[in-house]
């Protein structure tokens, strides 16, 4: 049994993470290439990735269960690190994990939405008591089945509970001296195929006219982000985001402006309109103005 003892003040720390983190699903994600046997929702991808990993990756799948590789020391930043960090890992990112980034964001944001309700509506008490049924709340005590016997004292560092898409059964908790604690729990599955972002029609298109991840910054500023939300949603670093909003913003699609101790982005009209195009067909009317034009 796992038991995670809090006080009051690490009951006030209690945090849902912002979003889907890179390096969790890494490192989760490379368990689950070689199982036999694995649940059936990551078939699709294993059986994708398996045959595709390059030299560099596959040295990923050797040291990860170790963590001797990419092992932080606190939470969030996983974009950030996996770009810091061992060829290895940025190998095993970008051909394990990048390619079907924006489905496991979208998963792992309904999810957190979900949790971010009961946390306002109910409290936290009722938040750490829903985030899996392995789990049990008896104030002040959060306690897991699992096979190994041991407590962990936060200690007035608090708690971030990080929903995840490739963690299976089980939550996982990690704690210790230099470590922010985070709970790492799963996520419902939707029995299908877990597919590759790039499978998207729309997506496809953008990223033929674009290139794949300046089409998917495109589609991520539908509704406008910070650097620091976009780096996130689109799991790469921030200087990446800024980089890939800059040619944007050069050819005419994208707008930016400071906001106190951060940079907005926006899409221009023309940015809206290219990104309109892909979704639906003209009408007739819009076509003949199109015809007429040229």
């Amino acid at each position: 049994m796992l038991r995670i003892h809090f006080t009051s003040e690490d009951l006030m720390r209690v945090r849902l993470a912002p979003g889907a983190d890179p390096w969790w699903e890494a490192m989760l994600s490379a368990r689950q290439i070689d199982l036999l046997g694995g649940p059936l929702v990551y078939d699709e991808w294993r059986s994708q990735v398996r045959s595709a990993l390059c030299s560099e990756a596959r040295e990923y799948l050797r040291v990860a269960p170790s963590g001797r590789l990419g092992l932080r020391t606190s939470a969030g930043g996983g974009a950030d690190l996996i770009e810091g960090r061992d060829a290895a890992l940025r190998a095993y990112h970008e051909q394990a994990i990048a390619p079907y980034w924006s489905v496991l964001r979208r998963e792992v944001d309904a999810d957190i939405a979900t949790r971010a309700r009961i946390l306002t509506s109910a409290g936290t008490a009722a938040l750490l008591a829903s985030t899996h049924p392995s789990i049990t709340w008896r104030e002040p005590v959060l306690s897991i089945d699992s096979s190994v016997e041991r407590d962990v004292y936060l200690a007035g560092r608090g708690l971030t509970v990080q929903p995840a898409f490739f963690c299976w059964r089980s939550p996982l908790a990690l704690s210790g001296p230099g470590f922010a604690p985070v709970l790492v729990c799963p996520i419902p599955h939707r029995m299908s195929s877990l597919r590759s972002s790039g499978t998207d029609e729309h997506e496809r298109a953008l990223a033929a006219l674009l290139g794949r991840t300046r089409g998917a910054v495109l589609v991520a500023l539908t509704y406008g982000a910070s650097t620091s939300e976009l780096a996130r949603q689109l799991g790469v670093s921030r200087p990446s985001a800024s980089e890939h909003v800059g040619v944007l913003r050069e050819a005419g699609l994208v707008t930016s402006r400071r906001e106190r101790t951060s940079v907005w982005h926006t899409l221009t009209p023309l940015g809206h309109a290219v990104l309109d195009a892909g979704t639906a067909p003209p009408d007739a009317g819009q076509r003949s103005r199109v015809r007429a034009r040229a």
